[in-house]
C-alpha cells in the first residue's frame, strides 16, 4: 500500500484484534472530518494518530441526520461513508477518520484542503473502504456498499473517450491545414522564411 493512502491506526488494529478474539462485534460509530493544520496530503499517514482536537473538527456524522452509512464490499472489505449536505459549511477540511463506539480511531486519511460551502446542490460524499480478515461478519454489515457508493467509471471512461476523440480531431485538422498550405505554397519559399 502506498504511504500516502488511508491506514488503520495502531489503536485500530488492536481494537480489531481484541474484537476478533473475543467474538464481539466491531461497532463503527461515526466518521469525523477535520481541518488539521500542517497536514500534507502526500505525506505518510501517522499510525499513532488520535482524534483531532475539537477545535479542528468541522463535521461529526453522529451529530447529523444522515449519520454514518455502512456497506460491505466483500467478506474482507467494508465501507463507511457520510454525506455533507447542502446546509453544511462554510469550512475547509483535509482529514477524515473512522471511529469506533469506544472512541478508538480505527482508520484515517489525509486529503488536499477542500472547501465545503453551504448552498443548493453543494453536497460532498466522503467514504473510506477498510480491509481486514472477516470484516463483513465481524462488523455485522449486511447492506451492499454498491447500493450507496458512487461508481464513476462509466463517466470517466466517457470523458477519456471524448478527450481522445477531440485530440485526434485536432491533430487531423492540423495535418490538413499544413498539407493544404504546402499544396498551394512554394515549399522553397516557406523553408527560407524559417531559416
Amino acid at each position: 500500500m502506498p504511504e500516502n493512502s488511508a491506514i488503520l491506526t495502531k489503536a485500530g488494529r488492536a481494537y480489531l484484534a481484541d474484537k476478533t478474539l473475543s467474538g464481539d462485534p466491531i461497532n463503527v460509530a461515526r466518521i469525523v472530518i477535520a481541518n488539521v493544520p500542517n497536514i500534507d496530503e502526500l505525506s505518510a499517514r501517522d499510525e499513532n494518530s488520535t482524534i483531532p482536537l475539537n477545535e479542528y473538527i468541522v463535521f461529526d456524522s453522529s451529530q447529523h441526520l444522515s449519520g454514518l452509512i455502512k456497506g460491505t464490499v466483500d467478506e474482507n472489505t467494508v465501507a463507511f461513508g457520510c454525506v455533507l449536505d447542502q446546509n453544511e459549511g462554510d469550512y475547509y477540511y483535509n482529514w477524515i477518520g473512522v471511529i469506533a463506539s469506544d472512541n478508538t480511531l480505527l482508520a484515517l486519511d489525509y486529503m488536499p484542503s477542500i472547501r465545503k460551502q453551504q448552498g443548493v446542490n453543494n453536497v460532498h460524499n466522503r467514504s473510506m473502504v477498510l480491509t481486514w480478515p472477516n470484516a463483513q461478519a465481524l462488523s455485522e454489515i449486511v447492506i451492499d456498499a454498491s447500493s450507496w457508493m458512487f461508481d464513476n467509471s462509466l463517466q470517466l471512461n466517457g470523458i477519456q473517450r471524448a478527450i481522445t476523440a477531440n485530440a485526434s480531431a485536432q491533430i487531423t485538422n492540423m495535418y490538413r491545414t499544413l498539407r493544404n498550405m504546402f499544396a498551394i505554397t512554394n515549399f522553397k519559399n516557406i523553408t527560407k522564411e524559417f531559416k
